[in-house]
């Protein structure tokens, strides 16, 4: 090989500066296209975290209501966002299952049962397929009571929760 050709291959061998930069830029473009991926992600995930921790406490509360309501022996007083009864593991003992609306937060006597309550609200029955609740709570024709919790969860997202628990011990005194 002629000495003219070598030098020539050998600088033929590397590449040029735009080229270097080209592909620079391009691994920037790549780069910020991924990450503004993994960032919306990351958020996503998080976002669902939160939402499904709210709304296990929200189930739970429901569910603990329900069975303090379920097993209880006598109900002394109920409004639209407040009621009194007697347990039956302590009938001597009146509860109170309230809410405040100023800070948000359901209680059971003083101890706090969920935070960040946005609605709150009892409704009284006589018959568990009625459409339309009874004016007022009365021990005489009510037989169930329909809780409605509405939770603030991740983001400021509301979640609503409702259940109806016949009051069979109440009523007939078991």
């Amino acid at each position: 090989m002629s000495e003219k050709k070598r030098k020539r291959i050998l600088a033929d061998r590397g590449f040029t500066m735009i080229e270097l930069i080209a592909s620079l830029v391009i691994l920037a473009i790549i780069g910020v296209v991924a990450g503004a991926g993994l960032v919306s992600f990351v958020k996503g995930y998080v976002f669902t975290k939160e939402n499904a921790k709210g709304v296990q406490k929200g189930q739970i509360a429901l569910a603990r209501i329900a069975k303090e309501l379920s097993a209880t022996d006598s109900i002394q007083a109920g409004s639209n966002a407040s009621i009194t009864f007697n347990s039956k593991s302590s009938p001597e003992q009146q509860r109170q299952l309230s809410w405040d609306n100023t800070n948000k937060i359901l209680k059971i006597d003083s101890d706090y049962l969920l935070d960040n309550v946005t609605t709150f609200g009892l409704a009284y029955y006589k018959f568990y397929d009625d459409v339309a609740p009874l004016v007022n709570y009365s021990q005489t024709s009510t037989t169930i009571v329909q809780i409605t919790i509405g939770l603030k969860v991740a983001d400021g997202t509301v979640k609503t929760f409702v259940d109806r628990v016949y009051l069979s011990k109440a009523i007939t005194g078991i």
